[in-house]
């Protein structure tokens, strides 16, 4: 649980101060009011609920990979401040697992962020992976085309001897922009803003915030309180809030902690041990919170397609199109095409998929080149050859132009 003492002193301390001086009460005023309710109302919410990775909350053990590229720091107490704070957050036990260094033989400056995600791939194809949930941590030198201070990925790692196929964390972190945050936070030092990135990091693979009432859709799910360790980055709002508690968020904010709470209260008994997530199970879950909402489907569609899988494909784009509230044209595109040239010919309808593909047109008065294409193809499909040829070539004669 969050250590409340702390907030305590910076309270007092705060307290001690407003009493002293009208001018820094009116700057508390200020700052109050610029934090707000301690959210940041501009970020764009998400739309759907993200559920909780329940295989790895509940994991009898959770094995942590440890990797760095030669020449790179390795802050070895950091990631132990980090881990032990992160043993409070799942049921199981984590284990610490660290490897030699890699690219020993190339300069560490001459690595690109391709050259990273090919190590990353080559290093989970040769580790020995055991049933249980794990984590990768890498960590890089000063890489120039990686932007960010790290960055969190949910794969999908098979192997193919045993038919297995694990949800694999990985996480990469960037030294040279680390060490830009550590500059631009206030009482914060470099081994602190190292424990601080590598927890947040770590929490995303928690699977929080789960309510789309308090998370962002900005590239990873984030929270939307500052006073959040799942707070997205620095900006004006969070150092603000950094200022005012006197340091930056070091856990997760009340709402997170109560939603991974209720997940860790109804931990199975005994862990799960051995456990594999079945392929579509993450999907499962995701619908299983969003049962009205597109995006889930369009999702699992995607992986029904990865694996030839036509007539749940086709099942789960139907459902996304049908819980469309608002007109989504590549949800409406991934129809009509599985309709007009499924592999599998029983699936195809492609009457339906020229009625669908028509009000597509008409959505984009007919000056979409490609929505017209994909008319005339279901035209043709259907039978409708004199129309598939007037569609088409209204298609070329907007191409040109």
């Amino acid at each position: 649980m969050v250590d409340e003492q702390p907030h305590m002193m910076q309270w007092f301390f705060c307290r001690s101060i407003l009493l002293r001086s009208p001018w820094y009460a009116m700057c508390f005023v200020i700052m109050t009011v610029i934090v707000g309710c301690t959210h940041n109302t501009n970020l764009t919410r998400s739309n759907i609920n993200h559920p909780p990775n329940i295989p790895l909350i509940h994991a009898k053990q959770v094995n942590l990979h440890i990797f760095h590229i030669a020449g790179s720091p390795l802050p070895k107490d950091a990631i132990q401040h980090a881990v032990n704070r992160y043993q409070h957050n799942i049921a199981g036990q984590l284990n610490l697992i660290f490897y030699p260094p890699i690219f020993s033989d190339v300069s560490p400056q001459s690595i690109t962020q391709y050259q990273m995600q090919m190590a990353i791939s080559y290093l989970m194809s040769k580790v020995d992976h055991p049933t249980a949930p794990s984590i990768f941590l890498l960590f890089t030198p000063d890489i120039d085309d990686f932007r960010s201070r790290a960055q969190y990925t949910t794969p999908v790692v098979t192997n193919t001897k045993q038919n297995i196929t694990l949800r694999t964390n990985y996480i990469v972190f960037n030294a040279k922009n680390i060490k830009q945050m550590a500059r631009e936070l206030p009482f914060t030092s470099l081994d602190r803003t190292w424990e601080l990135v590598i927890y947040h990091e770590m929490c995303h693979a928690l699977g929080l915030p789960y309510d789309k009432s308090h998370s962002t859709q900005t590239g990873s799910n984030h929270c939307t309180n500052t006073n959040c360790i799942l707070y997205n980055g620095i900006d004006p709002h969070s150092l603000v809030a950094t200022i005012f508690n006197l340091g930056p968020p070091s856990d997760l904010c009340r709402t997170c902690r109560t939603e991974l709470n209720e997940v860790i209260h109804q931990k199975p008994t005994p862990l799960l041990e051995g456990h594999i997530d079945p392929p579509y199970a993450q999907y499962d879950r995701l619908i299983a919170v969003n049962r009205n909402s597109p995006e889930p489907y369009h999702l699992r569609y995607h992986e029904h397609i990865n694996h030839l899988d036509w007539t749940r494909a086709l099942h789960d784009i139907e459902l996304a199109y049908y819980f469309t509230t608002t007109p989504s044209d590549i949800i409406t595109i991934h129809l009509i095409q599985l309709l007009t040239t499924c592999p599998d010919p029983a699936l195809r309808d492609p009457q339906t998929a020229l009625d669908i593909a028509l009000k597509l047109c008409d959505r984009s008065n007919h000056e979409q080149s490609y929505h017209l294409e994909l008319a005339a193809a279901a035209a043709a499909q259907a039978g409708q050859y004199d129309q598939a040829i007037d569609l088409q070539k209204r298609a070329n004669r907007l191409s040109h132009d």
